[in-house]
């Protein structure tokens, strides 16, 4: 079983707003190259200084930073040092400077794999991918199913034609990794040894949601 971690919406533990900083610093460039918007695409570090922490946010194991999206994840080195222990995807983290009512916030790291799933991971054979169609309420039902054989498969040249939707995908039994990203860089799944460890060492401020999409043997 695999899990996705992402974070806390419980004021309680997380402070108000839900996410922690919807901004970095006054006057921070996010048009040029190496901003967070713009790293990923240009291969370069990213401009981390500086992440701005609402007032009321209070600080846990995994931060949320509305400029980062999906790119990566601020997380705290406690976390980090157990993820670090499980086979985890290629991955690069930087230092970012997180300031709050204008004082700086060490022991965090912002982590972004540059690894994913790819057509070496999955069974094809046994995925499941399928089309959908409305029915005579609107509503979307499965129409077939898609013949997928590859992760290329899925990606047309026509933007008429509507991607098949995953039902699952299936993971050979040589995919050893226990920390890896599916759909976007900053996304972080794990499996349950993962997950145990994590709650052993009391991180805080996460939730551990099931992957349904991922199975294996």
């Amino acid at each position: 079983m695999f899990f996705e971690i992402v974070k806390s919406t419980d004021p309680k533990i997380v402070g108000k707003p839900s996410f922690h900083s919807d901004r970095m610093k006054v006057g921070y460039d996010y048009k040029k190259k190496n901003s967070v918007y713009n790293w990923k695409i240009n291969d370069t570090p990213p401009d981390l200084d500086a992440i701005l922490l609402n007032e009321g946010a209070k600080l846990t194991d995994l931060l949320t930073c509305v400029p980062i999206g999906g790119k990566g994840s601020l997380v705290s080195d406690k976390l980090l040092g157990i993820l670090t222990k499980f086979s985890m995807m290629k991955h690069v983290s930087f230092e970012p400077v997180i300031l709050q009512r204008d004082k700086q916030i060490d022991g965090y790291k912002y982590i972004s794999f540059n690894q994913k799933l790819s057509d070496e991971h999955v069974r094809f054979d046994l995925s499941k991918y399928v089309y959908l169609k409305r029915n005579s309420d609107g509503l979307f039902v499965e129409n077939g199913r898609a013949k997928i054989n590859s992760f290329g498969d899925l990606y047309s040249k026509n933007p008429q034609v509507i991607r098949p939707r995953l039902k699952w995908i299936y993971l050979k039994p040589t995919f050893k990794f226990e920390v890896f990203p599916f759909k976007f860089s900053g996304q972080i799944i794990v499996t349950e040894k993962v997950k145990i460890a994590c709650e052993q060492e009391g991180i805080k401020g996460i939730t551990f949601k099931p992957v349904e999409y991922l199975k294996s043997d």
